[in-house]
């Protein structure tokens, strides 16, 4: 199976940060140094997004607009199942 992880951050119960790790099933206990994509979000909007390689992510390409939605659906998917 994956080994992926998806770590979701929220202020007002919209996401504000999504963090994406490719091998975080592995971990125990947060890893400060972990490597993986990031994604901002202000007010429901994908503001900015940080690849693993911790360079900058043109969020004007549709490749990564499509994974900002994805993540705005898993979110809300999540949020309702834990209510």
């Amino acid at each position: 199976g994956s080994k992926k992880t998806e770590e979701f951050y929220y202020d007002k119960n919209k996401p504000v940060f999504v963090f994406l790790e490719e091998n975080g099933a592995d971990r125990e206990n947060r890893d400060v140094n972990a490597r993986g994509e990031k994604f901002y979000f202000a007010d429901g909007k994908l503001i900015a997004a940080m690849g693993a390689d911790g360079k900058g992510m043109d969020i004007k390409n549709a490749e990564t607009r499509k994974m900002a939605e994805k993540l705005k659906k898993e979110s809300q998917a999540f949020r309702a199942a834990a209510k």
